[in-house]
């Protein structure tokens, strides 16, 4: 695989299994109890996941009918796997074969793996019982959104899924869960219909929306997490893009949920918050891209931006580090590779 024009990836799935294992082990040692999305889908029911995987079989055959029928023995994991890899079974009619076999055809398998399970922060975006859908861009994607969608619907049927008609990818979400406070961007990924209609029923929940619109994105900067995190009751900023949110939009708890103008400066102290602007190369590619457990007091980003944990600590928070080169060689790092069910 290849990212953007830039040459073969240094994606390796051996190192990144490797490097997600420990994160996972640092999540446990923290008090978080990682659920890995792959386990999440598992718990669908078995007679759904089996009809999602005979999907995957498409070509008419006896032969095609024959695999559909042995996914009838197929434990649970084992189906998973098939929906993340989505098979396609061809058969092609080979006359070598008829002499020497009643299954005269040639089978091949193409498969189209759902890559971007790997990064489960673009799917969805939970705030109190409403749990929002990526809508993608990107055609092909649609179909993690779908598969997490269905996982979540399946293990936490307390949620109300919330399926949004336009565009929305959730790095494009960062939250002060202690102080009921969101922060969307909109006009890259993620589009501005989107974020109003979260803002207005996230507002009914007592949440207040900070509208931040996008017009300074790099290729490489995916979404707002990539230049944005919420530490405690910090907002820490990428320092070049402060001067353009002096002014920005707010939705605040009471109210028709309308968007209404304000200063950023005024909106945090309202909430008692405070904007902290960091120089990119303090932070680097993905120093904003950090998960901040406020109950371990703790905050879990990549080695990759040393300068940026020293910044971190300052906050009060201890700071855990982990390799994550191999995530970050596409586009992402610890915020992109997890997501908060709560």
């Amino acid at each position: 695989m290849s990212v953007f024009n830039n040459g073969p990836s240094a994606f390796s799935t051996t190192r990144a299994y490797e490097e997600f294992t420990a994160l996972t082990g640092v999540l446990l040692e923290l008090g978080s109890q990682p659920l890995h999305v792959l386990d999440l889908t598992a718990r669908i029911a078995v007679e759904r996941l089996r009809v999602m995987a005979a999907a995957a079989v498409t070509q008419p055959s006896s032969r095609a009918e024959e695999v559909r029928g042995n996914l009838a023995a197929m434990p649970s994991r084992e189906l998973v796997q098939l929906l993340v890899e989505r098979p396609t079974l061809t058969l092609t009619p080979d006359a070598g074969l008829q002499e020497i076999s009643p299954d005269s055809a040639t089978e091949s398998y193409t498969l189209a793996p759902l890559y971007g399970l790997m990064f489960p922060r673009d799917h969805l975006l939970q705030i109190e019982d409403l749990c929002f859908i990526a809508s993608f861009r990107r055609d092909q994607r649609q179909a993690e959104a779908e598969l997490v969608a269905l996982s979540v619907e399946a293990a936490m049927p307390q949620l109300d899924l919330v399926r949004l008609d336009s565009f929305f990818e959730g790095g494009d979400a960062v939250a002060c869960r202690e102080r009921r406070v969101l922060f969307l961007s909109h006009g890259h990924r993620s589009d501005r219909r989107s974020a109003l209609r979260i803002a207005a029923m996230i507002a009914g929940h007592g949440w207040s929306t900070v509208l931040l619109a996008d017009r300074h994105r790099s290729q490489e900067e995916f979404h707002l997490d990539h230049w944005a995190a919420v530490v405690g009751d910090a907002l820490l900023c990428e320092e070049g893009r402060v001067a353009g949110l002096r002014e920005v939009e707010w939705v605040a708890p009471v109210g028709d949920g309308s968007p209404a103008g304000a200063r950023l400066d005024e909106v945090l102290k309202s909430h008692g918050m405070t904007l902290l602007p960091v120089p990119r190369r303090v932070a680097g590619p993905y120093g904003f891209n950090v998960l901040d457990l406020a109950d371990a007091g703790a905050v879990v980003c990549s080695d990759s931006a040393p300068a940026m944990a020293a910044v971190l600590r300052e906050l009060g928070r201890g700071v855990v580090s982990v390799e994550f080169s191999t995530f970050e060689s596409n586009f992402g790092s610890v915020h992109c590779a997890t997501n908060e069910l709560l």
